[in-house]
């Protein structure tokens, strides 16, 4: 096969550019230093730094061990409509906040390889981890993310990789949130767009209003009154985003109004 050498000289007087020519011809031109700051590159700059091999949709469950608790998380629904479940409390979570941890964990960079062999775990910790993350696949197989913790930094490795990378110590305090810190706070979880039929009821009288094509509503029972459809959007969108302020315990007793 034909072997292109490009040969790069000095950078030029004036302008941002430097002498360059390959070996196909005696011809010398200029070309921008950028070319130069592109190859410039030591080996680490060119591997693959990421420390989980997964992608975000193939993950259908994560467990956090970081020492205080185990939290486990479970996806529910699908990659359009992604829901998560604290599935040992069985509460939803907050998808806000947990998809930041989770986007944490999976874009993982190695600042710099540690070692390339897992041959002396104890010299990183990772014979006595601070953290385990567990990752189960839609394959239902599993990717085991360990971090070990010493005076000197940070450093991961996961059971399908020989390497041990240190990380930006940032990621400990993702790790160490209680599973607290993932409870929804949302107390109606629905899209207020695909609403079709609203029933309110108080005692022993109902109203129920269904939707037409469109964004009109109409009373179920046949009533011709005309329903200002404004309002009945900004009653879904308030009641859509009602937060509460604490889940209740089990020993609280619930008031009257609610039994």
């Amino acid at each position: 096969f034909p072997v292109t050498i490009i040969e790069m000289g000095n950078d030029t007087p004036v302008a941002y550019s430097l002498y360059a020519k390959t070996n196909q011809s005696d011809e010398v031109f200029k070309t921008s230093r950028t070319l130069k700051s592109a190859i410039d590159k030591d080996l680490f700059a060119l591997r693959d730094k990421s420390v989980v091999a997964v992608s975000r949709n193939e993950i259908l469950e994560v467990e956090i061990q970081n020492g205080k608790e185990n939290l486990v998380l479970t996806r529910t629904g699908n990659n359009l409509k992604e829901n998560w479940t604290l599935s040992r409390e069985n509460l939803p979570a907050d998808s806000g906040e947990w998809n930041k941890t989770l986007n944490t964990l999976i874009e993982l960079k190695a600042s710099k390889i540690a070692a390339e062999t897992t041959d002396n775990l104890a010299e990183f910790n990772l014979n006595k981890p601070f953290a385990k993350i567990t990752f189960v696949k839609a394959d239902k197989k599993r990717i085991h993310l360990t971090l070990g913790k010493t005076k000197q930094g940070l450093f991961a490795r996961t059971d399908n990789r020989d390497t041990i990378s240190e990380v930006d110590k940032t990621v400990e305090e993702k790790i160490n949130l209680p599973s607290s810190h993932y409870h929804s706070k949302q107390i109606a979880s629905f899209d207020r767009f695909e609403v079709k039929k609203i029933r309110w009821v108080r005692g022993s009288s109902s109203v129920e209003i269904s939707k037409l094509d469109g964004s009109d509503w109409k009373f179920s029972d046949g009533d011709q009154t005309k329903i200002d459809s404004a309002r009945v959007d900004s009653f879904l969108t308030n009641l859509q985003d009602i937060q509460l302020k604490k889940y209740l315990t089990k020993k609280t007793s619930i008031p009257s109004f609610l039994s």
